[in-house]
């Protein structure tokens, strides 16, 4: 093995707190298992304990499928907006996947349960959840006061085990010691195989500012080999490292050689830009797992380019994680090496990588990760000739036949879903028995196996659906539900409306449908679809979903096997009701739901409706779901205008900024633009440019970055930014603008004339998502129909005075971070 020495700074995290902060009680005796938080019985583990280690508490739950939660009153209450930041050292093993929707972590106001200030602080999906020590910093973005902790740990079929060495609040975010980062020993192993350390070269000349940040820390490496996740790694600790920041975005490394794979050692601190005035102070993330905010590229001796995502052996994810880490890259090991390119666009985070070595073997260590396994032989579907639908009673329930399907509900003594089947797939489809809908009023909790019956189900003259009135078997819960099935084709579709028979206002958080373990053939071989912001398409046990909007584009999920058949659950719903998509695949099937949290409290007397749900069976994979889905979409959401000809044949956009420091097409020392000396680069990097967006080219000194778009002087003025776009279109180059659909500066003229156009928050406050210390952003609610004709008419003014071809309006039509607006008045 030849190994090259390179000399490097590491990243600092950040400045330990001087003084003690308050931590969490670490005596079993101060925790109590709660199986009342845990409102659904069925979900109520029988085994389980609490017990002290030589490391802190460990929490077992050993019923397989269930849940447990312990809670601990807190000795002195810890206000979070003083101590903002919260640090737990923990390890997780065998947590259930499905259970990544819900919290492992929940903060109290109020001790006993939810009350004034309470929130889940870190949910089941954001645990590592591999055996191994793990430490997660947290930003307590809610100021309240804590007067209670509560940990919640579910089992799959195996016990859960979590193992907390202790949990501490603190003013400011502390330092992560390299030990509680990296999974590392001092020194090489005797036999390090076909590894080889690659020469690290940096840019040349000192960079002061960005130096500092990335000093070592005293207590870091103190040999210079280690060996970290198996991986023999080369450091010191008297130089520069080589470093991507997103201000640049990208750096390269150079590599030589063949070989199977790559290894990093790499250093990062996520910090999100968003900060408020109150607060001062950035959101810290644990990890970025989007692929459009980091990625590397492997570039090759024959000038071929590979873009890859990295793979987190310390967490077992591919994401990129705070703190020191070591990570994998596949190589092609047929083709020479060049360079490693590194790429972000991360907000104000920062990268450094400190060392890379190679597998110069043939085969990969970890083939497991690279492998994509063949799709299994497709099985034809069976040619079964298509029925009537029909419905029939019996005394436990109905059958409901479709074309080629079948399904079985138990109405008695409550409402469940038993069976689902298609006589066409060879793989048989199946579920485990499910509650089509649950209703959750603060700690009560209600399956629909909880509602009987009122009156008899009533069927249609055509036996395609059947009606069915239910109401709550709970004294103290004066609920109503009404719900009707349909067999219509390859669909059942359910509808359902909640009702409140009480003399108060109620406001549940619903999920409808909520299905268990669905599985065609066996569950090792089932697969879902779920077309989030980064799709998903996988067999792997874990949890996936979004908000509907921005993070979850799509009304549609699916359920199959890659040898054909599944079924899919569908919305088709033409308003933007807010809905959570929510898929998480366990040993025994996929778990679909949809919940409903955001809307307002049905009134007494009065009912709440929810959109359609459609379950779609099919013979294929999920590409025959979407298709259906994308026709249905193109005809109920079809454009206002046709679209043009130049739109529909153009596809290479760019985004061109005029205030980077790097990459501005800008020169505000000069006042001149760059543009066309910027355009020859952008063709030998992509080929034809076909449209330029301008991004920010709206922020303006005086008027912030949102809301005053008639700025010129910031860009040169009105006529040199029109001449600007002339050459564009000179060249075939159609340009657009962005505009913000929701945001906009205080210090801007309409932020100032209409503060009441705000989106209101429950208490009477406003969102200020965005905010800088010395720039408050408002966020304008789009059902105001004063804003509306502003933006309406900022927008006609802005193609008139420019000539531009397309205005962007971002985040409308997107709820993208859960912007929700409680001002009845505006929406009256």
């Amino acid at each position: 093995m030849r190994v090259t020495t390179y000399t490097l700074w590491l990243l600092v995290l950040a400045a330990c707190a001087a003084q003690a902060a308050p931590t969490l009680p670490m005596s079993a005796d101060s925790w109590h298992a709660r199986p009342d938080w845990l409102g659904d019985p069925m979900r109520r583990a029988e085994d389980y304990s609490l017990t002290e280690t030589e490391d802190g508490l460990r929490f077992e739950v050993t019923t397989p499928g269930r849940a447990m939660i312990w809670t601990c009153a807190l000795p002195e209450p810890i206000d979070t907006g003083k101590l903002r930041f919260l640090s737990l050292r923990y390890r997780v093993q065998d947590m259930a996947e499905d259970s990544g929707h819900l919290y492992f972590l929940y903060l109290g106001g109020t001790q006993g349960g939810t009350g004034p200030g309470g929130y889940e602080q870190l949910k089941a999906r954001d645990l590592v959840a591999n055996g191994l020590w793990q430490s997660h910093s947290v930003h307590l973005v809610n100021a309240t006061v804590v007067r209670e902790i509560a940990i919640r740990v579910a089992a799959d079929d195996r016990p859960a085990i979590a193992d907390v060495a202790g949990a501490q609040f603190a003013k400011s975010l502390a330092a992560l010691p390299l030990a509680e980062s990296l999974n590392f020993v001092d020194g090489w192993p005797e036999d390090t195989g076909d590894f080889e350390s690659m020469v690290l070269t940096g840019r040349a000349g000192k960079r002061e500012g960005h130096v500092r940040e990335w000093k070592i820390a005293p207590d870091w490496f103190s040999a210079d080999q280690v060996t970290a996740s198996g991986v023999p790694f080369r450091i010191s600790t008297s130089a520069y490292v080589v470093w991507a920041v997103p201000q640049e975005g990208r750096d390269s490394i150079p590599l030589w050689g063949k070989g199977s794979e790559l290894y990093l050692l790499m250093g990062a601190w996520l910090e999100s830009v968003r900060t408020t005035p109150r607060q001062k102070v950035g959101t810290f993330d644990r990890a970025i797992d989007r692929h459009y905010r980091f990625w590397l590229t492997v570039q090759y001796a024959d000038g071929t380019t590979d873009r890859l995502f990295p793979y987190c052996l310390d967490t077992d994810r591919y994401e990129v994680a705070r703190g020191m880490k070591t990570y994998a890259i596949p190589l092609d090991p047929n083709r020479e090496l060049r360079a490693l390119g590194v790429h972000a666009d991360m907000d104000t985070s920062r990268l450094a990588v400190a060392a890379v070595t190679l597998n110069r073997s043939a085969t990969p260590r970890r083939p497991d990760l690279w492998e994509i396994a063949d799709a299994p032989a497709a099985v034809p579907a069976l040619d079964v000739a298509p029925t009537e639908t029909s419905i029939e009673r019996d005394a436990e329930g109905l059958t409901i036949r479709g074309s080629t399907w079948e399904a079985r509900l138990r109405t008695k003594p409550g409402i469940e879903l038993l069976a689902l089947t298609d006589r066409r797939l060879v793989p048989e489809l199946r579920l485990s028995p499910s509650p089509v809908f649950t209703v959750n009023i603060g700690r009560e909790f209600l399956r629909s196996t909880d509602f009987a019956l009122d009156g008899e189900p009533r069927i249609s003259d055509d036996a395609s659906s059947v009606s069915l009135k239910l109401r709550a078997q709970r004294d103290d819960l004066t609920l109503s539900a009404d719900l009707t099935l349909s067999a219509v084709d390859d669909e059942l579709q359910m509808r359902l409306s909640l009702g409140n028979a009480g003399p108060d206002p109620v406001k549940p958080r619903v999920r409808f449908p909520d299905l268990a373990d669905l599985a065609v053939g066996a569950p090792d071989d089932t697969w879902y679809f779920s077309p989030e912001r980064a799709m998903v398409v996988s067999n792997r046990q874990a949890p996936a979903g979004g908000f509907y909007g921005c993070e979850f584009p799509l009304q549609m999920m699916d359920v199959y096997s890659r040898s054909g058949g599944g079924i899919a659950v569908i919305n088709r719903e033409e308003s933007h009701v807010d809905r959570k998509w929510e898929i998480a695949k366990s040993s025994r099937g996929v778990s679909v739901s949809m919940e409903y949290r955001y809307f307002e409290a049905i009134a007494p007397g009065a009912a709440h409706e929810f959109p359609m749900v459609a379950l779609q069976m099919h013979t294929g994979d999920w590409h025959e779901p979407f298709a259906r889905y994308r026709q249905w979409a193109r005809q109920r959401f079809a454009p206002a205008r046709p679209r043009p000809e130049w739109w529909r044949s153009r596809f290479n956009f760019h985004s061109f900024f005029h205030h980077d420091s790097v990459w501005g097409i800008f020169d505000a020392d000069t006042g001149q633009w760059t543009l066309q000396e910027e355009l020859p680069r952008r063709r030998a990097w992509y080929g034809p440019l076909e449209f330029a967006h301008f991004f920010d080219w709206r922020i303006s000194p005086t008027g912030g970055q949102w809301g005053t778009y008639h700025d010129y002087d910031a860009v040169g003025g009105l006529e040199t930014f029109r001449s600007e776009i002339r050459k564009l279109h000179r060249q075939d180059i159609k340009v657009g603008l962005y505009l913000e659909g929701f945001l906009v500066s205080s210090l801007s003229q309409v932020a100032q004339e209409h503060p009441e156009w705000r989106m209101l928050l429950t208490g009477g406050k406003f969102d200020t998502r965005y905010s800088k210390p010395d720039e408050p952003i408002y966020a304008m609610c789009p059902h105001v129909e004063g804003w509306q004709d502003w933006l309406a008419a900022t927008v006609a003014k802005l193609v008139r005075d420019t000539g531009v071809d397309g205005i962007y309006l971002d985040e409308c039509g997107f709820n993208s971070s859960g912007y929700f607006c409680h001002s009845v008045a505006k929406h009256s």
